[in-house]
């Protein structure tokens, strides 16, 4: 998984081959296949793990802008220096898989800026579609972000973020 992060560093997730995951992570080929079924696989374990882990439920936007900040080339080598929608769906599909969760449990509504997310979805009569429709609102503007080199500050974004949910649903 570390080799895959490397190779994320340096390229697009669409041009990193299992043979050169396979050659950094010093591991042969039928490895690589014992644990995974295709690159695609292994990118979903790493963003599950990897990155989502580190997120707060608590502070969600928050905590997601600086994990961008942090990894600021694989973002970018996964967002728009990617061809393939693969990586975006995936997000989509597990960043709404966390607001579900987090608004289920009630974390998501502990941040009073975005309880009303967690009413969102909770109220709604299709939560995991709905969940969905936030995930996928919040990546296209942080792939916009991404995208226009992080003109905004991680604070304008996150503000901008709390402000749209906050003005247009309470």
């Amino acid at each position: 998984m570390q080799s895959f992060r490397q190779l994320l560093f340096q390229e697009p997730l669409e041009k990193i081959s299992i043979e050169e995951i396979c050659q950094e992570a010093q591991i042969h080929r039928s490895t690589f296949y014992r644990y995974f079924q295709d690159k695609d696989d292994l990118f979903r374990f790493l963003f599950e793990t990897y990155f989502v882990e580190q997120l707060d439920n608590t502070n969600l936007v928050t905590s997601v802008i600086h994990l961008i900040l942090r990894e600021k080339k694989i973002f970018r080598n996964i967002s728009i220096n990617n061809q393939r929608s693969f990586a975006y769906w995936l997000m989509i599909d597990i960043v709404a898989a966390r607001l579900e969760e987090a608004a289920k449990s009630g974390e998501l509504a502990q941040a009073p800026e975005l309880c009303v997310l967690a009413t969102m979805i909770t109220g709604s009569t299709q939560p995991a579609l709905t969940a969905k429709m936030i995930a996928g609102a919040f990546l296209v503007l942080l792939f916009e972000w991404i995208d226009s080199n992080y003109q905004m500050t991680a604070q304008e974004v996150e503000d901008l973020v709390k402000s749209l949910f906050n003005a247009k649903f309470n």
